[in-house]
């Protein structure tokens, strides 16, 4: 029971950790360069 426990904490420690990344990313492009969140995701389609 306790590796279910602790395969599933790490699992959503890793998606948050991702998630901040992202969003970190993207309020520092915003802060630096002007850009918009649109414009980002242009780039990355």
């Amino acid at each position: 029971m306790g590796a279910v426990v602790d395969a599933l904490v790490t699992s959503v420690t890793s998606m948050v950790m991702s998630i901040a990344t992202a969003v970190s990313y993207v309020e520092l492009r915003q802060v630096r360069e002007g850009t918009s969140v649109d414009e980002l995701a242009e780039i990355f389609s």
